[in-house]
């Protein structure tokens, strides 16, 4: 009887080995599989960050070009046509634009576009560009 109860106990500790084993391997997986729950949180986030940060500096290009249509550009064009000024002063003036924009970006909306966005001058440079061009084709 000695000998049954020994196995009986041998039996009893393997399977509550066993037990102890399966509840470490879910207890795992479910850790890992919260960690890429957040992980997908977390890439959700700065999605969407960088998505606002974009229109951010998308319509700050725009309202931009029209401010300095509206109060420079037209009579700079016509300086340029009778003769007083030359091309150069024009295209300074979309330098100005953009550096007018990248200064009016917050620091975070500068570091989202960063993370995703290799040359952010560039960028930048052709949200100025492509607004004028909608404001020259009378669109908005």
């Amino acid at each position: 009887m000695e000998v049954v109860h020994g196995y009986l106990v041998d039996l009893l500790i393997a399977l509550l080995g066993l037990a102890c084993s399966y509840a470490i391997y879910y207890i795992r997986r479910a850790s890992e599989k919260l960690a890429a729950e957040a992980e997908k949180i977390r890439d959700e986030k700065q999605a969407e960050l960088v998505k606002n940060a974009v229109a951010r500096a998308k319509d700050l290009a725009t309202t931009m070009v029209e401010k300095t249509e509206q109060t420079m550009a037209s009579e700079m064009r016509q300086a340029v046509k009778d003769g007083k000024i030359d091309r150069v002063e024009l295209q300074n003036l979309g330098i100005k634009v953009y550096e007018e924009v990248y200064s009016n970006l917050s620091d975070d909306v500068k570091q989202a576009i960063e993370s995703e966005i290799n040359d952010v001058y560039a960028y930048i440079q052709g949200l100025v560009e492509s607004a004028v061009l909608r404001l020259k084709n009378g669109g908005s």
